[in-house]
């Protein structure tokens, strides 16, 4: 098994039981108190897509969710209990029990970087009342923030695709992230198909490429004028054919003379640059002109990289006007989520199990989307056989014989992870990313294509959902 060189800063600390909503160790504690303990069955999904024009997510962060099944009490979360007027029975029940708690707890999920629908099961959770009620919102809160971003991501990653020059996505967004959100924001980036971050820790625990290698206007500021802090960058760094020199500080095609200036010096010295960055501006007239100026000055291989502001929408605008830069920096608009800073993540009770019966739980609401499918459930993945790729889900009960791959899968046995997700965060983020680059080759293009509204996947429900849902609703009426 590998082991994260850092257990200090690890994605994989143990977090303690207080990483909840209050209301959660309330429940827990009524439930505990009043001797009421079922084998419940709870399901994670999302009912509106995020993002106008797609109707998926990427689903990601789930790994991460099954810390808690680890978390435990110290002595001064103890004592904040005790003072938020919990019995210390119930605490000392938290601290002699530990992970015990969660020893029959059993996790079906579907893989990290998977596609899923509205109410497809992202994780299926069968365990006993206390258990099962713990995890609620740490598990919404490690899968639903990556899940947005990684869905974010990719329709940048999309976007760019239309200029057709491989054009090389950036994620960084750190400086602009909620707290250290930035770093998980990273890896669900990466995992969608971004290929470097500016991100220093992220790449450390991740093993996402990183990238520094650029000026920034402080330094050019610092110096006496744009081209003397150009030569002084160049002279003091160790990749000296991977310099990238900031040319917006003052006036980018200025900025771009003054870069040729330099890089005729460093041709001199058997070294070539790189590139050069322009964060502002308007970039449609922009770039071609600073392309020409390197062009005719015997430079056609000098990298143009565009940061500022961007996203998806900007990027196809450029696809459009065939405005092609090399590189693409996105920082706020992604690690924020844009338009939708959180996805609309639920945990909800299906089923009571009794032996190897589950008795179907609803919630019912005059807002039909809000009315939850009863029962425990898998999700079949059923592909095109001429074109291979994605035809349709359905929602099956958890026990129905239905053509299709079976997404969900058990991850945790008896309160113990099992499979590929007890291994190194390196190892997880890697895998991650090949599924999901395989999952999106499955989708049809207008799938992908945020400008065209309504084109989607269908997800079929089976009949015998369906009628489990009838009699529920008929039986409440």
């Amino acid at each position: 098994m590998n082991k994260n060189n850092n257990e200090s800063q690890s994605i994989k600390d143990i977090p303690s039981i207080l990483n909840t909503d209050l209301y959660n160790i309330r429940a827990s504690e009524r439930n505990w108190a009043q001797n009421f303990s079922e084998i419940e069955v709870h399901e994670m999904f999302f009912r509106i897509p995020p993002y106008k024009g797609n109707n998926f997510v990427i689903a990601v962060g789930m790994p991460y969710a099954l810390r808690y099944l680890k978390s435990k009490l110290d002595e001064s979360d103890s004592e904040w209990l005790l003072n938020q007027g919990f019995s210390k029975d119930f605490i000392d029940y938290l601290v002699k029990e530990g992970s015990n708690i969660f020893k029959d707890v059993n996790i079906w999920s579907v893989e990290e970087g998977t596609i899923m629908f509205p109410q497809e099961p992202i994780m299926r959770i069968e365990g006993p009342t206390v258990a099962v009620q713990l995890l609620e919102t740490y598990f919404l809160s490690q899968v639903g923030y990556p899940t947005l971003i990684a869905t974010k991501a990719i329709r940048s990653v999309w976007a760019a695709k239309q200029m057709g020059n491989n054009a090389s996505l950036l994620e960084m967004g750190l400086r602009r992230s909620q707290t250290n959100s930035g770093h998980y924001g990273a890896r669900a980036a990466y995992i969608s198909g971004f290929s470097i971050s500016s991100d220093s820790l992220a790449g450390k625990l991740f093993g996402i490429p990183v990238s520094g290698s650029s000026l920034m206007h402080a330094d050019i500021q610092r110096r006496e004028n744009e081209r003397e802090a150009f030569k002084s960058f160049y002279e003091f760094v160790s990749y000296k054919n991977k310099v990238t020199f900031l040319i917006d500080t003052y006036n980018v095609i200025k900025g771009a003379q003054n870069a040729v200036e330099v890089a005729k010096e460093m041709r001199q010295n058997g070294h070539e640059l790189f590139g050069v960055r322009i964060d502002s501006g308007n970039v449609k007239e922009l770039i071609p002109e600073v392309k020409k100026i390197f062009s005719e000055a015997s430079f056609p291989n000098v990298k143009i990289m565009l940061t500022g502001d961007m996203n998806e929408y900007k990027i196809l605008d450029l696809a459009k006007n065939k405005v092609t830069p090399d590189f693409i920096g996105v920082g706020t608009e992604l690690v924020t989520g844009g338009e939708k800073p959180a996805l609309g993540m639920v945990y909800k009770l299906k089923g009571i199990k009794h032996g190897d019966e589950v008795i179907s739980k609803i919630k019912i609401s005059a807002d039909k989307g809000k009315t939850t499918l009863p029962g425990s459930h898998q999700v079949f993945r059923v592909l095109d056989k001429k074109t291979g790729l994605l035809k349709h889900d359905v929602i099956g009960m958890y026990d129905e014989k239905i053509d299709g791959e079976p997404l969900l899968k058990q991850v945790v046995s008896n309160g113990n992870i099992i499979g590929e997700w007890e291994t190194s965060d390196i190892d997880l983020t890697k895998t991650a990313k090949e599924r999901a680059e395989a999952q999106i080759e499955l989708l049809p293009d207008d799938v992908l294509n945020f400008e065209k509204e309504n084109i989607t996947v269908d997800v079929i429900i089976s009949e015998k959902v369906k009628k489990h849902s009838e009699d529920l609703i008929k039986h409440h009426a």
